[in-house]
């Protein structure tokens, strides 16, 4: 199994986003309320925050219970990324979600770091 390339990205990046030429999937549990500039066609469901955790507010307690997800549905989780970059013709990804990294954290980081250090595969943020 091997990911496909992968970066991050808020929902509202729309300009970066669409010059990626990456993939843009949804991780987060709610679909944005505004409009657009890409197609939002693709998600990846095991990697949105549990309800139960999503409004925790102590970074570590919530990375440790979403990365123990994360874990335990990891090769499922591989395996849906590499079939959406197959059926986009092997693109690469951008995993989003609508946190704003000026300001807060956010899974999708905590992801890409988990990323990065179980794979080596740098995960950027857009």
């Amino acid at each position: 199994m091997t990911l496909p390339t992968l970066a991050t990205s808020r929902y509202q990046n729309g300009t970066a986003i669409v010059r990626s030429g990456l993939v843009p999937v949804r991780t987060s549990n709610g679909y944005p309320p505004f409009r657009l500039p890409y197609e939002l066609s693709e998600v990846c469901r095991l990697l949105m925050p549990n309800r139960s955790i999503i409004h925790l507010t102590d970074p570590n307690a919530f990375a440790t219970i979403y990365l123990a997800k994360v874990e335990r549905h990891w090769d499922e989780i591989v395996s849906q990324l590499e079939a959406t970059s197959a059926h986009h013709g092997g693109a690469g990804l951008v995993l989003l979600c609508f946190e704003d990294l000026s300001k807060d954290w956010c899974h999708r980081r905590i992801l890409a770091d988990y990323i990065t250090e179980r794979t080596g595969q740098m995960v950027k943020e857009l």
